[in-house]
């Protein structure tokens, strides 16, 4: 796939990686060259091209259907270094409202990896009916691990929290419904009937029945020490400005004919700057590609918001 994009003229050979490596133009189009197969050139980039963006549609569409969800009511969150080159291109295919892609996209992991809390988890298996005489065994079983990671980590963070849950069943049934909240603090009679409500109501929104008349079984008690880590935040961008004019290109091998096309930095479009495909909006770790009949505006916090023109 890269190389149909960089023959596509998508991706920008000198700038590959923020610079740090450049792609060989000559190496991809003798890698599309040698293809044992009587189509032309550009038929031949713009067949993986499509290949490639079918096989990503399918599963995005294979994934939300199977899950009950309606692609059209939801957008794509574009991310990563290739997700804004393909992801716009989908539209059609995946029927989302819309595809977004968030500030310095190729860097979105990694900003999620920096804003995630550290969390330490415990768990213990212990085959208990859930009835108010059970209380302070499971209780104990909590106390315990929850002691235990405490100790693991020391005496140098302060501010931390606890996560109780558990997975259970119904008495007699050979699988678990997992991860069924389980109150904080000391358990009692009362929280043992918490904790059997919310496995009924977890256990009918999994299969769409609930059983009240049948005991449940605890099976696995689990626990997590959270630290909170500090947030990565997006600041707004302060209003003002015009986007330069983009520079001429042409986008090769996309519909059979070059294209006419812009190609702007990311850098340089403020807020409420608005584009129209075909165009190419290039940053240090990733490209945007914003395809023709599509149209592509900045928002407050610096988002490319990317939609089928006239919607």
């Amino acid at each position: 796939m890269t190389d149909a994009f960089l023959l596509i003229g998508i991706l920008d050979p000198g700038r590959f990686a923020g610079g740090a490596l450049e792609l060989d133009t000559r190496l991809a189009r003798k890698a599309f060259e040698g293809l044992d197969t009587s189509l032309d050139l550009g038929q031949r980039v713009a067949y993986a091209y499509r290949m490639g963006l079918n096989n990503v549609a399918e599963g995005i569409v294979d994934i939300s259907i199977g899950h009950g969800i309606d692609p059209r009511d939801y957008s794509l969150l574009a991310f990563g270094a290739a997700g804004p080159m393909m992801l716009p291109a989908l539209l059609e295919e995946t029927r989302v409202q819309r595809v977004i892609v968030p500030p310095h996209p190729g860097l979105f992991s990694a900003i999620g990896l920096l804003s995630s809390d550290l969390v330490y988890a415990d768990s213990r298996s212990s085959y208990q009916v859930l009835t108010p005489d059970s209380a302070a065994s499971i209780n104990d079983v909590f106390e315990r691990m929850e002691a235990n990671l405490r100790r693991d980590l020391g005496d140098n963070v302060d501010r931390i929290s606890f996560v109780r849950s558990f997975d259970g069943r119904l008495v007699g049934q050979t699988w678990e419904t997992p991860f069924i909240d389980v109150p904080a603090g000391k358990l009692g009679p009362e929280q043992i009937e918490e904790m059997i409500e919310n496995f009924h109501v977890a256990y009918q929104q999994r299969s769409g029945n609930r059983f009240d008349a049948l005991p449940v079984q605890g099976v696995t008690y689990r626990v997590q020490l959270v630290v909170p880590a500090e947030q990565v935040r997006y600041d707004p961008l302060p209003d003002g400005g015009s986007a330069p004019p983009g520079r001429p290109m042409q986008v090769r091998y996309f519909t059979g004919e070059f294209l006419d096309a812009e190609e702007f930095e990311r850098d340089q479009l403020p807020v409420g700057t608005h584009i129209r495909g075909p165009a190419v909006i290039r940053e240090p770790t990733a490209t945007t590609f914003v395809c023709p009949g599509q149209s592509a505006a900045v928002g407050r916090l610096g988002e490319i918001v990317i939609e089928r023109e006239g919607e």
